[in-house]
This record gives C-alpha cells, sequence and structure tokens, in this order.
C-alpha cells in the first residue's frame, strides 16, 4: 500500500516540476523572442497614464515605473486639496470622458480607507488614499500580467 502512496505522490511531483519547467521556459522565451512586444506595452502604459489630467494644486510626490520578469505597473503619489468625494467627483469626470469605465468597488468602511478604480481596455487605475496622500496604480491586465 506504501509503495502505491509513493508512486503516486513522485509521479505528480513529476508532473509539478514538468509545468513549473514549462512555464519558466515560456515566459523566458516571451522576455527574449517578444522584447519589442514588452517595450510596446510599457510604452503604452506610460502614455495611459500621461493623458491623465490632474485637478490644479496637485502635487505629484512620487512616480515609479515597475516591472516583474513581462509585466509592467505605475505607482504615483500625489497630495490634493480635495475631499475623497470631491476627487472621485474630479476623476469621473476626466476618465469617463476619455472612454474609462468606473469598476464598482465595496464602499463600505471607512472613508480613509475608500478607493476607486477605473478600466479601459487592458488597462486599470486604482486611486488608493495612505495616510494624507493618494496612491495611483495604473496596470495592463493581459496574457502577459498572469505569467509575471
Amino acid at each position: 500500500m506504501s509503495q502505491i502512496d509513493f508512486g503516486f505522490t513522485k509521479f505528480f511531483g513529476r508532473i509539478i516540476l514538468v509545468v513549473f519547467i514549462g512555464l519558466v521556459a515560456l515566459t523566458g522565451g516571451i522576455c527574449i523572442f517578444d522584447s519589442q512586444g514588452i517595450q510596446r506595452r510599457e510604452n503604452g502604459l506610460i502614455s495611459e497614464f500621461q493623458a491623465i489630467t490632474h485637478p490644479k494644486e496637485t502635487q505629484q510626490l512620487d512616480f515609479n515605473l515597475r516591472h516583474k520578469i513581462v509585466r509592467r505597473w505605475i505607482d504615483a503619489e500625489y497630495r490634493y486639496k480635495l475631499s475623497s468625494t470631491e476627487l472621485e467627483s474630479y476623476y469621473d469626470q476626466e476618465l469617463l470622458k476619455k472612454g474609462w469605465i468606473k469598476e464598482p468597488i465595496n464602499e463600505k468602511g471607512d472613508e480613509q480607507f475608500r478607493y476607486f478604480k477605473y478600466k479601459k481596455g487592458d488597462y486599470e487605475i486604482i486611486f488608493r488614499p495612505y495616510k494624507d496622500i493618494w496612491i495611483i496604480q495604473v496596470y495592463l491586465r493581459d496574457f502577459y500580467d498572469k505569467l509575471g
């Protein structure tokens, strides 16, 4: 009985190893053979971020283009002189006219932790409060995002 259990465990372990090696090879192949595609994705992400018009008297504190293998995203920090409700209303008007769609979120809880997000194709923007600043994160949610 224990020989059967050991054989099954060994077989299952080999399957996991083969799947892992396959994912690593696929990701490595994409990085090597589709580097121009990855660069286009990164440029598209930057363009979508730069197209955002912010309210007057907005102070940008930080900007980071981040990556993980083939995945790219932007983190930026801003300080606003608007309340959370005014800020959300402003971006509703600004982004909806540019083709973004507001995604429903869980609005329960303290306003300090309330965030809002928008989608446009494979792009997603999340506005998240943190202490006295807001963090804006822009993601590209496509096939590559699932690999990286």
